[in-house]
């Protein structure tokens, strides 16, 4: 199964799927708390620590992030352990702890003299099993990464 993201950015994007005649189909919708449309998935960072992951009302349990979030391992609805690997700068893949790998993110590009790549999901067939959670993990683990960069570089730079 293959969506298109409507922004590089996963927590900012419609997850959508390419239709036979070629049109996008929307599945997965980013919002805010303003939308009347109850959510698939909710995400609720701190600031320290206590980060919570919802998927239809059930947290998710993450069992272990990386360093600078460039991991992360995750129970998902089916029982499975799962694990982000989030360590290149745009491509991420998920894989079982047995190196098996369920989904690739490919984060597009943007560029300044020519058209911008989109950015992709492409979930394999053990991976519909579970979707929902896999979507949710991806915009945690992105968002998560890019608000602790932001951290790091306010610390450098207020030294």
């Amino acid at each position: 199964m293959e969506f298109t993201l409507s922004d590089i950015h996963p927590y900012d994007s419609t997850f959508s799927i390419t239709t036979q005649n070629g049109s996008m189909n929307p599945m997965f919708i980013a919002a805010d708390s303003n939308d009347h449309v109850p959510p698939v998935g909710e995400v609720h960072l701190n600031r320290l620590a206590g980060d919570q992951v919802f998927v239809r009302g059930r947290e998710m349990n993450i069992v272990d992030h990386g360093l600078a979030w460039r991991s992360l391992d995750f129970i998902a609805s089916n029982g499975r352990t799962y694990k982000w690997d989030a360590s290149g700068t745009h491509d991420f893949n998920l894989e079982t702890h047995q190196g098996q790998v369920i989904a690739a993110f490919d984060g597009g590009h943007r560029h300044l003299f020519s058209s911008n790549e989109q950015a992709t999901l492409i979930i394999h067939n053990p991976g519909e099993l579970a979707l929902e959670d896999i979507i949710t993990t991806l915009v945690y683990v992105t968002r998560r990464r890019e608000v602790t960069k932001s951290v790091v570089h306010t610390a450098i730079i207020a030294g």
